[in-house]
């Protein structure tokens, strides 16, 4: 796949109609060894009709937008990770265990998804600097909102840079993702009664603060920022 193209969610309809595509393709062309002679070739699949959204270099300016957004946030997740103490009435995790790990159950899940959100944040700010990694330096809660606070503040060294700005997007919107279920946040979704540019449904939705809409139809996943859907309604 073209390496300019966006490999954020706004490509997730033309990725998943590609994919179909190239698995028709496929099937073609073994049909057509297998074709006896004066046995009527098979039509050739259609390329699909939807266009991908190409990157800024990586990410399109509506994703860049929406992963600037997820980082911004996420030591407010991590200070309502933290209030999910042991006895705490806040929501757990369930299993109360590491994430990715098969090992007794921690005594604080919530300071261990912490500790290491902060490591993660360490090491690319390490990546944007280009220095090693720091020393871990002050309290946990301090270093945490002063390192994501510089990463958000510098997010363009990353997000420009070719070699890591497509692990450092995914890496984001990961973590965001984990704590935003963790904590029971972001349930704050509206639903935007206008048509989706790109697929015509009425499957536009905002989440309270953030700086774009989405289709939410698997097939589509278009995202536009605040200006361009303004433009929308008002075209419309």
């Amino acid at each position: 796949m073209d390496a300019q193209i966006c490999s954020g969610p706004c490509n997730n309809g033309y990725r998943r109609a590609r994919a179909i595509w190239d698995d028709a393709t496929a099937k073609h062309a073994d049909a057509m060894t297998r074709l006896l002679p004066g046995q009527e070739a098979p039509q050739a699949p259609a390329p699909p009709a939807i266009q991908p959204w190409y990157g800024e270099p990586v990410f399109c300016s509506s994703c860049t937008a929406a992963i600037r957004a997820a980082l911004s946030e996420l030591d407010d997740l991590a200070s309502l990770r933290m209030s999910q103490l042991p006895g705490s009435s806040q929501p757990s995790d369930g299993a109360g265990r590491v994430g990715g790990t098969k090992g007794a159950p921690s005594p604080s899940p919530a300071m261990d998804d912490v500790d290491e959100l902060t490591s993660w944040a360490r090491d690319w700010e390490a990546v944007a600097r280009g220095d090693d990694p720091r020393a871990r330096r002050g309290f946990l809660a301090t270093e945490r909102t002063t390192i994501l606070a510089w990463l958000t503040e510098h997010v363009d060294t990353l997000l420009l840079n070719i070699d890591v700005a497509g692990d450092f997007g995914d890496e984001t919107r990961k973590w965001h993702r984990e704590l935003t279920e963790k904590t029971r946040s972001g349930t704050g979704m509206k639903h935007m009664k206008t048509k989706c540019p790109r697929c015509s449904l009425y499957t536009l939705w905002r989440q309270d603060g953030a700086p774009y809409v989405q289709c939410r139809d698997d097939d589509c996943g278009r995202m536009l920022s605040l200006d361009e859907y303004a433009a929308l309604t008002d075209a419309a």
